[in-house]
């Protein structure tokens, strides 16, 4: 009976350890590309280069999405087009790269019926400068749950 006892545990033994996984470490992320934040800074108007504000001045006044060069930098410049009154913006959220692409994500904010807000057009927009990047550049626009 100790033998076979023995055997058996000598049997469990070498199964235990013929059942450890040797393959090698997989991507942990399922094959898929790893995002990763990219910083960005809000630059006024008045501090961005010439070019940029002569572009946006050309643009401003219809809803648009776009990057221009300028520089060692990428500026990402996103507009409402002309508003009837104050109280409109557009904010950048985040900007992720993904492999060669970078997501822009965004939203918008009106005024609600209540506000104040100024009796003039405006046209809102948000400049965002970035390191500049050869990367394809996408944009999306997401819903913002506004405070009470």
């Amino acid at each position: 009976m100790r033998h076979i006892i023995l055997l058996l545990t000598i049997v469990i033994a070498f199964v235990i350890s013929g059942c450890q996984n040797n393959a090698e470490p997989t991507d942990t992320n399922g094959g898929e590309e790893v995002s990763e934040e990219i910083d960005f800074e809000i630059v006024q108007m008045n501090n961005a280069p010439n070019d940029i504000q002569t572009t946006l001045q050309q643009k401003w006044i219809e809803r648009a999405t776009f990057a221009v060069p300028s520089g060692d930098h990428l500026y990402i410049i996103i507009t409402r087009g002309e508003m009837p009154t104050g109280g409109y913006s557009v904010t950048i959220d985040n900007i992720t790269k993904e492999g060669n692409k970078l997501l822009v994500t965004y939203y918008t904010t009106d005024p609600k019926k209540d506000d104040m807000v100024t009796q003039a057009i405006t046209k809102p927009f948000t400049i965002a400068k970035i390191d500049h990047t050869n990367a394809r550049i996408n944009f999306q626009e997401i819903k913002k749950s506004s405070p009470n």
